[in-house]
C-alpha cells in the first residue's frame, strides 16, 4: 500500500492544478464560516447557533459537501491526464498489475477523503469554539462521518467517469451533468420518492440542509397534499453509499482491466 501512495505522490506533488485546487477548497470554507459570521440573516438563527457546538457539524459539512465537488473534478482531470499522457500503460510496463493500478487510485481517494474530512474537524473546533454559548463540542459529530462517507463516494464516482470517458473535458461535463441536472431530471420524471435513490442524491443527502425537515412542516402545513418523502434512517444510508462507492471502485476495476490503456 505505501509503495503505491508513494508512486502517486510522485505523479501530484509537483502538479500544479492539484495544489491550486487544494488551496481553493481549503480558503473558501473559512472564508464562507467568517462571511456567515458577518452577517444577520433576518429569520434565521443567530450566528452562535449556527456556528456553535453542536449546530456547527451539520451546518459545516452542508456547505463542505457543496464545496466537495471541487475534489471530485481534480480527481476527474488526474485520471484522464494519466490515461492521455499513458502513464497508468507505463506503470503496467513497469510492473504493476492493473489491480495495483486501481487500488493506487483508491488509496489516493481514501487518503484525500481522510485529509479533508480532518481538515472539516479541526475547522469545526476552531469555529465552534469561538462562537459556542455552551452545548457539547461532540453532539452531532457523526455528521463528520457521514461527510468523509459522501467525500470518499464522490471522490469514486469522479474516479468512474474518468476511467469511463477518458477525456478530461468531456468528463468533467458529465461530472457536473449527473451532480446539477441528472437528479432534477429524474426527479421531473419519476417523483421524489423515486430519484432520493439515486447515487448522487444519497450521497448529498449524507449532509443534508440543516433547517430542511423544518421547511417541510411549514409546507406541509400549507399544502397538505403535498406529497411526503419517507426519511431514510442516516445509518442506513451510510450502508447503502457504501455500497454505491465499492460499486463505482469495482465497475472502475473492470473498465480498466478489459480497456487498453
Amino acid at each position: 500500500m505505501m509503495e503505491l501512495l508513494k508512486i502517486e505522490f510522485l505523479k501530484i506533488k509537483h502538479y500544479t492544478v492539484f495544489r491550486a485546487f487544494m488551496i481553493i477548497f481549503a480558503v473558501l470554507l473559512p472564508l464562507v464560516l467568517f462571511s456567515i459570521s458577518l452577517i444577520k440573516f433576518p429569520g434565521f438563527p443567530s450566528q452562535s447557533q449556527i456556528l456553535g457546538f453542536p449546530n456547527i457539524w451539520s451546518n459545516l459539512t452542508y456547505i463542505a459537501g457543496w464545496v466537495n465537488l471541487l475534489p471530485g473534478i481534480l480527481v476527474v482531470a488526474l485520471v484522464c491526464n494519466e490515461i492521455t499522457f499513458k502513464t497508468q500503460k507505463q506503470n503496467v510496463i513497469d510492473g504493476l498489475s492493473r489491480l495495483d493500478v486501481i487500488l493506487s487510485k483508491f488509496y489516493v481517494l481514501l487518503g484525500l477523503s481522510i485529509a479533508i474530512t480532518l481538515y472539516i474537524f479541526v475547522l469545526g473546533l476552531v469555529f465552534g469554539a469561538i462562537y459556542s454559548r455552551g452545548g457539547s463540542v461532540f453532539s452531532g459529530i457523526d455528521n463528520v462521518l457521514f461527510f468523509f462517507i459522501q467525500t470518499l463516494g464522490i471522490l469514486s464516482l469522479a474516479l468512474l467517469l474518468g476511467v469511463l470517458i477518458r477525456i478530461s473535458s468531456l468528463s468533467i461535463l458529465a461530472y457536473i451533468f449527473i451532480f446539477f441536472f441528472l437528479g432534477i431530471i429524474i426527479e421531473e420524471s419519476a417523483g421524489e420518492v423515486i430519484a432520493q435513490w439515486m447515487p448522487t442524491n444519497m450521497l448529498a443527502d449524507l449532509t443534508p440542509f440543516p433547517l430542511y425537515d423544518d421547511i417541510n412542516a411549514m409546507q406541509r402545513m400549507a399544502d397538505p397534499t403535498m406529497e411526503v418523502i419517507k426519511d431514510i434512517n442516516p445509518w442506513i444510508r451510510v450502508l447503502i453509499c457504501a455500497f454505491y462507492t465499492g460499486g463505482f471502485i469495482v465497475l472502475s476495476f473492470f473498465t480498466m482491466k478489459n480497456r487498453d490503456l
